[in-house]
């Protein structure tokens, strides 16, 4: 499997970051061939960037090859709160009359009490 590691590895002696850059982003054209999503894709840049950022600061490499590549762009997700219909289903599944259904009752009345006032 060809790591972010191993793909620079050729070029670790090497001073030109052009070079560098060239190599991360043939690791990022590997990661995406592989079929995963754009926030994997972009997961698996944002964990090798610290694992370079430390092999420069303790010598190790001469150069940071993330230096000069730019973070992929993923697309915000945005999640839609629950309604209040949604709440009051949610509300009618905990029995009050245990210790978990009556906690499961209490907690979303004093987390949101405007949502649930006419309740």
């Amino acid at each position: 499997m060809l790591t972010a590691a191993s793909a620079f590895r050729s070029s670790r002696c090497a001073a030109d970051s052009h070079h560098a850059a060239v190599h991360v982003y043939q690791f990022l054209g590997h990661v995406a061939s592989t079929g995963v999503s754009p926030v994997t894709q972009w997961r698996r840049q944002r964990e090798s960037r610290p694992f370079f950022s430390w092999l420069l600061r303790h010598d190790y490499i001469p150069i940071n090859p993330f230096a000069k590549v730019k973070n992929i762009k993923v697309s915000q997700k945005i999640i839609q709160p629950f309604s209040q219909e949604g709440v009051l289903r949610l509300l009618a599944c905990c029995d009050p009359a245990t210790h978990k259904g009556g906690r499961g009752r209490a907690f979303p009345r004093a987390r949101c009490p405007r949502l649930l006032e006419n309740v």
